[in-house]
């Protein structure tokens, strides 16, 4: 079975919504009471996002936790397609 990977991850996401703001990575740290270097990572799709992060984001962007918690789980699972069919 061939999966093309479509999914993009919520770091793509969040860098756009922010973009579309004004609104910087360290604003939205701030706002989220996170560290900046942690959002930065995210952004960089080199961290996902968890409930906690989730819940936060819906907060401030106002989109929907069970959102971002969908598009992170449709990333992870495209990411493990890819990487059986890798195999």
């Amino acid at each position: 079975m061939t999966i093309k990977s479509t999914a993009l991850h919520p770091g793509e996401v969040i860098l756009e919504m922010i973009k579309e703001r004004g609104m910087s990575q360290a604003e939205l740290a701030v706002r989220l009471c996170m560290q900046k270097s942690y959002i930065n990572e995210i952004i960089k799709g080199k961290r996902g996002i968890n409930a906690d992060i989730a819940v936060r984001l819906e907060y401030v962007l106002g989109s929907n936790a069970y959102y971002w918690i969908g598009l992170q789980t449709n990333y992870d699972i495209q990411t493990a397609y890819k990487s059986h069919n890798n195999k």
